[in-house]
């Protein structure tokens, strides 16, 4: 039962992804771009899920990497290249080459441990678009980089939580010391003791 709710939001991750396909397809890049925002948004909401249901089958890793093939693979490459099909013809061979190479790597990535998130593409793409650094040269160098840190090596660490350390109760008496240190020492036969 816990499954269902992150199967349900890889599903809404895919039907966005092909929803904002859709759209680029149509020209409407703008609800195309902000629905990639969602679809990243809630992919994030679905990470969280699993880490804290402990989700960890192999059939779950299908159904979230498919949810973030569609959107930030898929689509995102398609937006890049409809919305650039109106330059001369070299520059169009580029961004269709580049675009094509872009969604290759991120289908690899998805089955790649380490390397930089398909989801960092997710919010990166739209806002490029959105706050209108949209020019061609820019999204190009932008998929030759994404490219690259997706095929690193690199681990993004989870933070870790500091473990509390037990803090020593200061004895006062002698005596109190060799009692605690008596009762702290017990010869375990097993382990090597006497």
């Amino acid at each position: 039962m816990k499954g269902r709710v992150v199967e349900v939001l890889s599903l809404l991750n895919i039907s966005l992804g092909f929803l904002s396909m859709f759209f680029f397809i149509r020209g409407l890049f703008d609800y195309g771009a902000y629905i990639l925002i969602l679809a990243a948004s809630i992919d994030i909401v679905n990470h969280v899920l699993v880490r804290l249901l402990t989700i960890d089958t192999d059939i779950f890793k299908v159904v979230i990497s498919l949810g973030r093939m569609t959107p930030f693979g898929i689509a995102s490459a398609l937006f890049i290249v409809i919305y650039f099909s109106n330059l001369n013809v070299l520059m169009q061979l580029v961004v269709l080459t580049l675009g094509l190479i872009f969604m290759l790597i991120s289908a690899v990535r998805i089955s790649k441990i380490g390397g930089m998130p398909t989801l960092v593409n997710g919010f990166i793409i739209p806002f490029i678009y959105i706050f209108n650094f949209f020019d061609v040269y820019i999204v190009s160098g932008w998929l030759i980089v994404s490219s690259v840190l997706m095929m690193s090596s690199f681990r993004v660490r989870k933070p870790r939580k500091k473990k509390k350390e037990p803090k020593e109760i200061e004895i006062k008496d002698e005596e109190e010391k060799e009692k605690t240190k008596e009762n702290n020492l017990v010869p375990l036969p097993f382990f090597g003791g006497d």
